[in-house]
Formats: structure tokens, C-alpha cells, sequence
């Protein structure tokens, strides 16, 4: 089974590469990021359209736990583009691969006194 995830980098995404080595899947991962972690059966595609269509070939599920939180010094535009430009682009060009399934995460619980920050994430979310 091939899986193609974005967020790879993060906690989540590296604690889902390493149940999916464990398990024999190959993992075909999207980052923004140039310095990315070394895994065995890890293909590194870049977060962009050519290449997003390149790591969706071959694959039976599309993972997406890219996330943007707005954090200070953090763009608005970064946040649109993680969370909402990136899984439509992923769900539309999964659709058109014949990919029946995309799992997306997303996690906010509310705290008194919480950051303002995560409202705008959690409106795009």
C-alpha cells in the first residue's frame, strides 16, 4: 500500500510514517519545508502542484495533517493555503487519480484565555 501524506514533518505525521514503515507501506510525503527527516521508505515530493500530482501516482490513500496555526509570524496567506488551498488541491487531484479515500485532521479544544491566533486557524479549518 502507498500512502501520501502532507505534515510529515510534524509530530503526527512523523509518529504516521513510522507505524506505516512498520507496517510495510510506502509513504510518498509532501513538505514545505527543505530539511526533512530520513526514513526508509520515504519518497519526498515538494509542496507544490506539479509535484503533488507526482506523489499522488501510485497511491491508495491521501493523508493530509498539514496544518498552518497562525502562529506570530505566520501569514494570513499561509494559513489559507494549509488549510484550505492545499486539501482541496489534494482532494480534487485525489478525485481525478481515482483515490477513493483522504483522511484530514484537525484538533482544536477550546481553553479560557487561549491564544488569538488559533480563531483564524480554526475558521479555516
Amino acid at each position: 500500500m502507498r500512502i501520501t501524506l502532507t505534515g510529515a514533518t510534524g509530530f503526527l505525521g512523523r509518529a504516521v510514517i513510522n507505524a506505516c514503515e512498520q507496517s510495510g507501506y510506502e509513504v510518498n510525503a509532501i513538505s514545505r519545508s527543505a530539511s526533512v527527516p530520513a526514513f526508509h521508505h520515504v519518497k519526498w515530493f515538494k509542496n507544490e502542484e506539479t509535484d503533488i500530482e507526482k506523489a499522488l501516482i501510485g497511491s491508495d490513500v491521501v493523508v493530509h495533517l498539514a496544518t498552518s496555526y497562525g502562529r506570530p509570524g505566520e501569514s494570513v496567506v499561509g494559513v489559507i493555503s494549509s488549510n484550505i488551498e492545499l486539501p482541496v488541491l489534494l482532494a480534487e487531484k485525489a478525485a481525478i487519480k481515482g483515490i477513493p479515500i483522504l483522511i484530514g485532521d484537525s484538533f482544536f479544544a477550546k481553553k479560557e484565555n487561549s491564544y488569538n491566533y488559533l480563531k483564524f486557524y480554526t475558521e479555516t479549518k
